[in-house]
């Protein structure tokens, strides 16, 4: 009962009473986790997915790991012939990437076989493309064959057309052949699972940006096509947060920085809501800039005073990195493997500290060193920072 709470309040945003579900679910996890009555049968997966969501944003990453190692269990226990047993590699592999696990989540969801009947092993296939994308070395002639195999598999069931489209895209970006008009064709087509293939055309995107195989305007493009997938649920943080930090790259400094970080925080959707904490940080230090008369620890303490989203981690992020050691806060951070943390921290110590020129590098430094754990958005944000402090 106390997942079934927690799931609901997940997806209204209430992260009060998210953390009050969250602490009964925890204390309970350890004693088994079933799902008695037959009818709900079918909800185990993604409860027991809701449980690690709420304890990553904590940094509870013990829990995470519990998590991940239940749904683990439960996934040896199906066949993969059963769609219930492609839902457990699904939610095992999104948890996996949440976690910065990268090669791990491949290692999960490769090898899925089509079935054009469900959803769900689309997804899957989908799945295993965004995968593929995050391994350091992705090579576009082993991407173009997954995506030509996905093609063949998908390509006869009208229902997932659209989602043909988008992949199809992302091949034309990784393989090196994409011309702007090429987004005209998805525009108004989202997919069957549209979040997850935004994230992959715009990873796909950003990979080839950095390497100068895709326009500054396509990027802004993309970022407006983003913007009208995202209907506010829940499920997509993970693109909200994408987006947001695309849209950060367009400054040039610390003022217009702080200005973007300000019309992302008026953003009061539920997929929005965990990552607030993080934005403010981010504004706040890059406020810090150009007015040395602002107290950002005092402001960001009394804004989140009685914010349930933030984490103890971010509870004292900006007087660590502003008026102690910013490097061993980054490296603690990472050792507690709170990666997802490791990069708004890093930004935010930058701002703190702009005039202290070997601090910026050491921070840069470290945040390049565990480069293996950043998005591809971070990393693309982590160039642009690079430039404005000349380092």
């Amino acid at each position: 009962s106390s997942a079934l709470a927690l799931s609901s309040v997940l997806d209204i945003g209430d992260w009060d009473e998210i953390i009050s579900s969250q602490k009964q679910t925890e204390d309970n996890f350890d004693k088994g986790f079933t799902i008695s009555n037959s009818r709900f049968a079918d909800w185990q997966t993604p409860l027991i997915f809701y449980v690690a969501l709420p304890s990553l944003r904590q940094d509870n990453i013990v829990m995470a790991r519990k998590v991940l190692n239940l749904l683990e269990r439960l996934g040896k226990k199906d066949d993969d012939k059963f769609p219930a047993g492609i839902v457990k590699r699904i939610f095992e592999t999104e948890l996996s990437l949440k976690m910065r696990q990268y090669q791990q989540a491949g290692k999960l969801i490769s090898g899925v076989i089509a079935d054009d009947r469900n959803a769900e092993y689309c997804q899957a296939g989908l799945l295993e493309l965004y995968t593929m994308l995050q391994q350091p070395e992705l090579s576009p002639k082993t991407f173009s064959a997954t995506v030509r195999s996905f093609i063949k598999n998908y390509g006869n069931n009208p229902r997932f057309f659209n989602d043909l489209e988008w992949v199809a895209l992302a091949e034309k970006i990784v393989k090196g052949n994409f011309i702007f008009s090429d987004l005209d064709q998805i525009k108004d087509k989202p997919g069957n699972a549209p979040e997850l293939c935004a994230r992959i055309v715009t990873d796909a995107a950003i990979k080839a940006y950095m390497d100068n195989k895709f326009p500054d305007n396509g990027i802004k493009y993309l970022i407006e096509i983003n913007d009208k997938i995202l209907n506010g649920n829940a499920g997509q943080t993970e693109l909200w947060r994408k987006n947001t930090i695309m849209k950060l790259t367009a400054a040039n400094n610390a003022a217009e920085f702080s200005a973007l970080t300000t019309e992302a925080l008026k953003d009061h959707r539920i997929c929005a809501t965990p990552e607030y904490p993080a934005m403010l940080m981010l504004k706040l230090s890059a406020i810090s800039v150009d007015d040395a008369k602002i107290d950002p620890e005092r402001i960001f303490t009394l804004s989140l005073k009685s914010n349930s989203v933030i984490s103890e981690l971010e509870k004292n992020a900006i007087t660590e990195l502003h008026q102690k050691d910013a490097v061993k806060f980054l490296q603690r951070t990472i050792d507690s493997e709170c990666y997802s943390k490791l990069f708004p921290a890093a930004i935010s110590g930058i701002w703190l500290n702009y005039y202290q020129n070997n601090t910026v590098r050491n921070i840069i430094q470290v945040v390049r060193k565990n480069d293996k754990f950043l998005t591809w958005e971070e990393r693309l944000l982590l160039r642009k920072i690079e430039q404005i402090t000349g380092e």
